[in-house]
């Protein structure tokens, strides 16, 4: 049998570029946590340090490079209820409208 290895969940390995709409923002001891929303209506939780995101504020990412990996929040032991949330790594020359 193989063992569930939860460092897989907690640390995937692809990058991922993203252009959407922010809203829901709310920055609280050093980390900016927001709704992410794509053209095609699909969203998701972000999460970032908001020294790294210079500038952030609520509206539409028109311009810049975002990048950020897919991690999820686990709570104990139980997998049907970890939540997908989308971490950033990098933020530059983000324009927001």
């Amino acid at each position: 049998m193989i063992d569930f290895d939860e460092n897989r969940l907690r640390y995937p390995n692809d990058y991922v570029e993203v252009k959407g709409r922010i809203s829901n923002l709310q920055i609280n001891g050093g980390f900016a946590d927001f709704l992410l929303t794509f053209d095609n209506g699909h969203s998701i939780m972000v999460r970032g340090s908001s020294d790294l995101m210079q500038g952030i504020k609520e509206g539409k990412i028109v311009e810049g490079k975002v990048e950020g990996t897919i991690g999820f929040r686990l709570n104990g032991d139980n997998l049907s209820e970890a939540r997908p949330y989308f971490r950033i790594e990098s933020w530059e020359k983000v324009r927001i409208e």
